[in-house]
């Protein structure tokens, strides 16, 4: 009886070191996609319009408005990602007849143009004021575009972002999931090692 009830004792603890391996594995992927979640929701709190990923620049000194949204909305890393403008005059006209330099900046510490790694576009001769670039992102992270263009000699510098997401952990709803099985895991071990500790030994 005895021999029983020890080999029952080392199953629960075996039991217990199994969840709680899990559990931090679980826990410790969990806060590198939260962190990315909570950049991603404050960058489109700054910059979208209306509950869509549409961003807008506006120059009222110089009557420009610049819309910019990627194609797919999420872009990730693992396919080509449109990179889509539309320049227009304030009361919504296009700006036609002008050309347009893009350059993107990749993901930095401060956020911020200087001192980062860039790829700049060819320039493109924009006629109607729509015109779009093709870009795969290499890494995800919070990436910068910036659109430099000249209409009728007004020179205009628009920033954008682009957040492009990894494979794993997309959503937020993956990171509730398994940010609950984890904890749910780790609860349920420690009850386990508890209860187990707490059972009186049959004599």
């Amino acid at each position: 009886m005895k021999s029983y009830l020890g080999m029952r004792m080392n199953l629960h603890g075996y039991n217990i070191v199994v969840i709680l391996f899990f559990s931090m594995i679980l826990l410790s992927t969990c806060p590198v996609s939260i962190a990315h979640a909570q950049v991603q929701s404050q960058q489109q709190n700054e910059l979208t319009n209306s509950g869509t990923n549409v961003q807008v620049f506006e120059n009222k000194k110089y009557d420009v408005k610049i819309e910019f949204t990627t194609d797919p909305n999420r872009p990730t890393i693992s396919n080509y990602t449109m990179l889509e403008f539309s320049v227009q005059h304030l009361d919504g006209r296009p700006i036609k007849n002008f050309i347009a330099h893009v350059t993107e900046f990749t993901p930095s510490s401060n956020l911020t143009f200087t001192g980062s790694q860039y790829y700049q576009f060819n320039p493109i001769n924009v006629t109607n004021g729509n015109f779009s670039v093709q870009y795969f992102f290499p890494s995800s992270g919070l990436y910068r575009i910036l659109l430099h263009l000249e209409p009728n000699g007004i020179l205009i510098d628009a920033p954008f972002n682009v957040f492009v997401h990894n494979t794993s952990f997309q959503t937020a709803n993956d990171i509730l999931i398994y940010g609950g099985i984890a904890v749910a895991a780790a609860g349920g071990g420690i009850v386990i090692y508890f209860k187990s500790r707490k059972r009186p030994a049959a004599s």
